[in-house]
């Protein structure tokens, strides 16, 4: 998956960021606005050619409101379910690694992603970043929990194509981090998001409180 435009793995093309721009909008967009949401990716003259395109095939509504013209997704469009579903990968995405987290016998105190993933910013090549943090009563060799973060790693390159890295810790070894000032930990306060369990914000702060006792 390509975790900047999940959409551009199966629509490469400026056609795919210009569906997923629409697909979100709630608004008719102009032709610099769509542009400006690609992120740079595309020029305001090839987001205008695709939208011509589009609208020709019936796909975007267009409607003059001089000087501009504006678009958006026709919602009624036989294609516009698949369009917002290919839009929507990373919601889905998300979502099944917040189910099956939840399901664990052995719950995470915390599931954090973080890296590009969470930042949103990689590409297909990406690793797809997770920190565990495992309670302190359980073994870090406990076959439960092993097996539980095997099968979230397997199902995470399932779902979307990306090698799954997994950084576990314990509360404690967490702890310890924040206390060598480890420049990880800057980075889990400053982008990571929250799957399951403690965020990385009050989490970091409550390992904080403990180091001043």
């Amino acid at each position: 998956m390509d975790l900047a435009s999940p959409i551009s793995s199966v629509i490469p093309t400026a056609h795919g960021a210009v569906l997923a721009v629409l697909s979100r909008a709630g608004d008719p967009l102009s032709g610099r606005q769509v542009a400006a949401l690609t992120n740079g990716r595309f020029g305001q003259w090839r987001v205008n050619e695709v939208l011509g395109q589009l609208a020709d095939a019936g796909i975007v509504l267009r409607e003059s409101r001089p000087p501009a013209k504006l678009y958006r997704l026709s919602r009624e469009h036989v294609a516009a379910a698949g369009i917002e579903a290919l839009a929507n990968q990373r919601q889905v995405f998300l979502s099944r690694i917040r189910s099956e987290v939840a399901a664990w016998a052995v719950p995470a105190d915390a599931v954090w992603l973080f890296g590009s993933a969470a930042r949103g910013d990689g590409d297909t090549t990406s690793d797809v970043d997770i920190l565990l943090v495992r309670p302190d009563a359980i073994d870090a060799d406990d076959t439960v929990w092993l097996r539980q973060i095997d099968d979230l790693s397997d199902h995470i390159a399932g779902w979307s194509g990306n090698r799954c890295d997994v950084l576990e810790v314990s509360r404690a070894e967490l702890l310890s981090m924040v206390a060598r000032r480890e420049p990880l930990v800057d980075d889990l306060r400053a982008e990571a998001l929250t799957i399951s369990g403690a965020s990385p914000r009050l989490l970091l702060r409550r390992s904080r409180a403990k180091e001043s006792v």
